[in-house]
Parts: structure tokens; C-alpha cells; sequence
């Protein structure tokens, strides 16, 4: 066995009950045939060894957390989508929220322009 793969293992058998360490920067994620080798230390019935050597190799222990390659990239490129249109929709309120208060800004002052040429057409009337 490695290194590397003994202290993985070492890092989970000596794991208390409590929150889940970090993960090292340098961590890399075990191949298939890293995992199969692991296993082999676990301390579990040969029996229970065969059918997580099965599931590890028929893909169905990624499977069964949610963590298939397919499943992986459906989640990046739909969490991607959802930003990207999400960054849109921000500038697009942005815009409008500034296009509306420009609007307000130019009717309210053509009002007021107005209201002057009217005091003054009723002060022409007055003299």
C-alpha cells in the first residue's frame, strides 16, 4: 500500500464523531483501483468487501451518492445556466431601474417647465 493511501485511511479510522475535517489543498481524488486496494484494510465481512468491490466497479456507489460523472456535469452546466441568467436578469433590472428614474427626471422637470411658462402667462394677465 502507499503512502497516500494509508494516510487516507489513517485520516478515517482515527475520524471522532464531530465536523468534517478540511480537505488538503493537495488532495486528489482516489482512482477506482485505489479504492479497490483500500478496501481490502477496511475491517468489514469479506462478503460486505465483495459487494462494495462490485458497486465501486458497476459505478453504483457513485450511483448512489449522487456523484456519477453524468449526474456531475448535468449539476455544473444547469448551476452555470442559472447564474449566467441570473447575472442577466440583475443588469436588466439595473438598467430599467435607472431607465425609469431617468424618465421620472425629464417628465418632472418638462411639468415644471410648464408650471413656470403658466405663472408667467398669469402674471402677463395681471399687469
Amino acid at each position: 500500500m502507499d503512502g497516500e493511501g494509508e494516510s487516507i485511511l489513517d485520516a478515517v479510522n482515527s475520524q471522532e464523531d464531530g465536523p468534517i475535517p478540511k480537505m488538503p489543498k493537495d488532495f486528489k481524488m482516489p482512482t477506482q483501483e485505489e479504492l479497490i486496494k483500500l478496501i481490502s484494510e477496511f475491517d468489514m465481512s469479506d462478503e460486505e468487501k465483495n459487494d462494495l468491490k462490485k458497486n465501486i466497479l458497476s459505478g453504483q456507489f457513485l450511483k448512489g451518492l449522487g456523484l456519477d460523472q453524468k449526474s456531475q456535469q448535468q449539476y455544473l452546466d444547469s448551476s452555470k445556466i442559472i447564474i449566467f441568467l441570473s447575472c442577466i436578469t440583475i443588469m436588466i433590472l439595473v438598467f430599467v431601474f435607472f431607465g425609469y428614474k431617468l424618465y421620472r427626471s425629464q417628465t418632472e422637470k418638462e411639468r415644471k417647465r410648464e408650471e413656470k411658462k403658466k405663472q408667467k402667462q398669469q402674471k402677463k394677465k395681471h399687469k
